[in-house]
């Protein structure tokens, strides 16, 4: 929320004293924005379809943001997208700290290739569509790049994901928390 400045004044003759503090931040932090937003938007379209709400979600995210679906009752089932520039990378992270995420990263895999994804990149392939793992300690993540201008293939992988991976139907129980890393 906007924290507007409490202003108070004295005069003292000719001479005025101003004093101006504001409590906490005086315009919300990124993330607050991004729900703020969301929330306004999403209230004036109450018509939109789940696909419609995802794809309006992608696309309010910019660099440094990250949105995370989660679907039904377990705090597992999620799926997680990353802005990184222009470019939307799907983030799976796994491992055995993870419960059975580390089990269902092959599925994955295979709706990635599915979806027309490719593992291995080389300079004459940068442009298309890839997946790869990283390791961060402990836990290694599968990120698959969909570029720009690609939310729709996004929400059809995650959809699958949801269906095939994860074994739920696709009218679940479902939400979002958006978030950025520019606090």
């Amino acid at each position: 929320m906007l924290n507007l400045p409490k202003v108070t004044g004295k005069l003292k003759g000719t001479k005025v004293e101003l004093t101006v503090s504001v409590d906490g931040d005086l315009f919300p932090t990124r993330s607050e924005w991004l729900r703020l937003a969301s929330v306004k938007y999403l209230s004036k379209h109450p018509e939109f379809t789940r696909a419609d709400i995802m794809r309006y979600l992608l696309w309010l995210i910019r660099d440094k943001d990250h949105i995370t679906f989660t679907f039904g009752d377990n705090e597992w089932n999620y799926v997680q997208f990353i802005k990184e520039g222009e470019n939307l990378v799907l983030d799976f992270p796994y491992s055995n700290k993870f419960g059975n995420r580390r089990l269902q990263v092959d599925r994955v895999e295979l709706i990635l290739k599915h979806y027309g994804l490719t593992r291995f990149v080389t300079p004459f392939t940068l442009s298309t569509l890839h997946y790869d793992d990283y390791c961060f300690g402990p836990t290694v993540t599968l990120e698959a790049s969909f570029g720009n201008k690609r939310n729709d293939l996004a929400i059809e992988v995650m959809l699958a994901i949801v269906a095939e991976v994860f074994h739920l139907s696709l009218n679940c129980r479902w939400s979002a928390q958006l978030g950025s890393q520019r606090e």
